[in-house]
C-alpha cells in the first residue's frame, strides 16, 4: 500500500485544480496501463488465469478525483486568481462591493466557497480549464446573498415586537378614554347607596316572611276543556302536519 502512494507524484505535473478534466481522464488512464492491476498465471490444468494486483489503488485515484470536492472556507484577505478591477483584488473587497448599500453589517472574516471536485466534466467543457474566476465571483455572490437575507431577519424582529407593543398598549389606553368620558359620582352619594340597597333587601326578606306566615288565599281555578279536533276526511286537498311536529302543508289543490 505505501509503494502505491508512489503514484500521487504525477499529480504536481498537473495544474492542479485547474487542469482540465481530458488531462485528468488521461492521466488515470496512463496510471491504469503502468500499474498493470492484472497479473498472468496459470492454474495446475493450464488455462490462463487473471489476478487482480493493484485493484485497489486505482479504485482510490478514481475516488480521489471524483469525490474531492470540499474547499476550506478562505481568509478574506486573500488575493483572488484574477482581480475584478484595479481596486477589487482581495475577496473582502469583492464582498464590500457585491453587498447594496443598505447593507450595515460586520464582513465575515472567511469565506466559504462553493464545494466543486477535481475532475469537474459538468460545470465546464472537458477539454478547457476550470474557470476560477467564475467560481469566485458565484462563492462572493452566494455569501453577499446571504448576509443581505440575515440582516433583513434581524430587522424584522424588532418591527413584529413594536406591532406586538402597540397592540398590547392600545386596549389600555381606550379603557383610560372611555373611563374619562365617565362622569366621577361624589362620595357622598357612593356611601349612600349600599345603606338604601341594605334596607331595600331588609324589606324584601320581612315582606317574604309575612307571606308564607299569613295563611294564603285560594283563588278558583279556571278548567279549560279543550275542544276535540275536527274530524277531517281521509283524502282531501290539503293536509297540516303542524300537530305531529312538523313545520309543513301539503297542498294538493290547483289555484290559478
Amino acid at each position: 500500500m505505501v509503494w502505491c502512494t508512489r503514484w500521487y507524484l504525477g499529480l504536481l505535473l498537473l495544474p492542479l485544480p485547474t487542469a482540465p478534466p481530458y488531462f485528468l481522464t488521461l492521466f488515470l488512464a496512463a496510471l491504469f496501463i503502468q500499474a498493470k492491476p492484472w497479473c498472468g498465471a496459470f492454474n495446475r490444468e493450464g488455462s490462463p488465469l487473471i489476478v487482480l494486483c493493484s485493484f485497489y489503488c486505482i479504485v482510490l485515484l478514481i475516488a480521489l478525483f471524483f469525490s474531492s470536492c470540499y474547499w476550506q472556507p478562505f481568509p478574506t484577505s486573500t488575493t483572488l486568481s484574477t482581480p475584478w478591477t484595479e481596486n477589487v483584488t482581495t475577496f473582502a473587497e469583492a464582498l464590500n462591493r457585491s453587498l447594496p448599500s443598505t447593507y450595515e453589517g460586520p464582513l465575515p472574516p472567511l469565506v466559504r466557497t462553493l464545494d466543486r471536485c477535481w475532475c469537474d466534466i459538468w460545470t465546464g467543457g472537458f477539454f478547457e480549464p476550470y474557470n476560477v474566476t467564475r467560481w469566485e465571483e458565484s462563492s462572493i455572490l452566494k455569501l453577499a446573498t446571504e448576509l443581505e437575507a440575515a440582516q433583513k431577519k434581524t430587522e424584522d424582529v424588532p418591527a413584529v415586537s413594536e406591532t406586538e407593543t402597540r397592540t398590547a398598549t392600545a386596549p389600555a389606553t381606550n379603557a383610560e378614554a372611555e373611563s374619562s368620558l365617565v362622569p366621577s359620582i361624589p362620595k357622598t352619594a357612593v356611601s349612600q347607596f349600599p345603606i338604601r340597597t341594605t334596607l331595600a333587601r331588609a324589606k324584601e326578606v320581612v315582606h317574604g316572611l309575612w307571606k308564607h306566615v299569613h295563611w294564603p288565599r285560594r283563588e278558583p281555578v279556571l278548567v279549560v276543556i279543550p275542544e276535540p279536533p275536527e274530524k277531517l276526511p281521509l283524502l282531501r286537498s290539503e293536509y297540516d302536519l303542524r300537530p305531529y311536529g312538523l313545520e309543513l302543508i301539503l297542498d294538493f289543490s290547483w289555484r290559478s
